[in-house]
């Protein structure tokens, strides 16, 4: 509601100006407890971290209503493109693994997306592919038909079902950096070289390494390449040149 009356302040001042405007919650973090005992509704009393994760997600998503019901009570938000997602996942103990520090599995990566603007998107669900955080730019972009001639953003429109590679970095516990070309998912462990490839589409858990069934192949070649990308990234930021000069 806060929110709300600070978009009400923006849109009296210059009421003619659309508005871009970023929430960020953290209600839903680690380790989920610091909600008061009366807001804990599915387990009272919980007695771990999967319990108190339970309580929270369920917390946010009861409450996530009252944005749309302020929304809704203002005209001059009628026409508003809304993006609803996760800045990353969290691991309960589907590997072993309770922390995002450690795990490179999907459980630390995957994320909702949800897009909602009134009579403009039909609602349809996009799965059996991969997108990331760099497609958003390209998507707005996309919903709202602005078609610059030179742009800087490396993802593809959602909308436009066109996959580039995903990049994951995990910068804890060693660097572990992983390319997904889906259905194919590649990691590198920095400290140990230890590699890693998954099939998402038949082993979605990712149990089995398959590695050795790609071993020298065209396959991971091309996966180990893509890596590069990440440096290049890095590489341009610290140069400053990811934006032309003039």
């Amino acid at each position: 509601k806060r929110f709300f009356e600070f978009l009400d302040t923006k849109h009296k001042s210059k009421p003619s100006k659309p508005i871009f405007a970023c929430l960020a919650t953290i209600s839903n973090h680690m380790r989920f407890d610091f909600m008061p005992n009366e807001s804990k509704l599915i387990y009272p009393n919980p007695k771990n971290m999967k319990e108190s994760f339970a309580n929270s997600i369920h917390l946010t998503d009861k409450d996530l209503p009252i944005f749309f019901q302020e929304l809704a009570k203002r005209n001059y938000l009628e026409n508003s493109l809304i993006i609803i997602l996760g800045d990353h996942s969290y691991p309960l103990g589907e590997h072993g693994i309770w922390y995002t520090e450690n795990g490179f599995y999907n459980e630390s990566f995957k994320v909702p997306f949800l897009a909602i603007w009134k009579n403009e998107i039909k609602p349809q669900r996009i799965k059996d592919t991969a997108f990331s955080q760099l497609d958003i730019a390209p998507t707005v972009l996309d919903l709202l038909n602005i078609q610059p001639k030179k742009h800087h953003f490396q993802g593809n429109s959602i909308l436009k079902k066109e996959q580039n590679p995903i990049y994951l970095i995990q910068p804890y516990n060693g660097i572990y950096l992983s390319v997904v070309k889906h259905p194919l998912k590649y990691i590198k462990h920095l400290r140990t070289k230890k590699e890693y490839i998954f099939n998402l589409k038949i082993d979605p858990g990712e149990k089995s390494n398959l590695i050795k069934k790609y071993k020298n192949s065209k396959e991971l070649e091309i996966l180990r390449s893509e890596l590069k990308t990440i440096y290049l990234n890095q590489l341009l930021i610290q140069k400053n040149k990811v934006f032309h000069e003039n």
